[in-house]
Formats: C-alpha cells, structure tokens, sequence
C-alpha cells in the first residue's frame, strides 16, 4: 500500500485554498517582475542621459549610437521580461490545472459514495 501524499500531493489541503493562493503568489511574483523591469529600465535611461551629458551638443552621431544602444537594452530587457512571464505562467497554469484535476477527483469520489448509499 502507498502513502496517500505520493498519490496526492494535495492531499490534506484544501483546494480552493490552494487555487486561492496559487493565484495570489503569481500576482505579486508579476509584480515583483514588473517593480525589477522599471527599476532596470530606468537605470538605463540614467545611464543614456548621462552618457549623453558628456557628449558634445552638435555630436548627432554620438547620440544616435547612445540612444541606440539604450534601445537595445531596454528590448533586451523586455525580451527577458517576457521569458520570465512566459515561464512563470506556464509553471503556474500546469499547477493549477494539477489542483482542477484533484477537486473533480474529489468531486466524482463524493458523488460515487453518495450513489453508493442509494
């Protein structure tokens, strides 16, 4: 016989709960994500406006090569957002279609015992 728990890893828990808080965490690991993005983005801008700063005003090319290297960064730093994001959601979608799946368990489980006792 196997333990309930290597079955079930929700077993003992309850579910809705679970969804519950399965959302919630996502939430503020995107926030978390989103407040690291700005902060790293605006870090860039400071770097490019004082890289710009040096520069001489009439100096078109220099600020052309500044503000495409900021583009660059700032489009990497988005693609690596989007990476993060995509993971994360997929990580997520998979465990909460794993707690669905253990509350129609639940579901077909109760309904069986209460035909049972028809």
């Amino acid at each position: 016989m196997t333990d309930d728990t290597t079955q079930n890893p929700f077993a003992g828990q309850d579910l809705d709960t679970l969804y519950r808080e399965t959302i919630d965490q996502q939430r503020s690991h995107l926030l978390g994500l989103q407040e690291t993005f700005n902060k790293r983005c605006e870090s860039a801008k400071v770097v490019a406006q004082e890289k710009l700063k040096a520069l001489a005003p009439e100096d078109n090319e220099g600020k052309k090569t500044i503000l495409q290297e900021q583009k660059a960064t700032l489009e990497a730093l988005l693609k690596e957002l989007k990476h993060a994001i995509d993971e994360s959601t997929r990580t997520v979608m998979k465990r909460l279609e794993e707690i669905n799946v253990e509350r129609e368990k639940k579901i077909i489980a109760d309904l069986e015992k209460q035909l049972a006792t028809l």
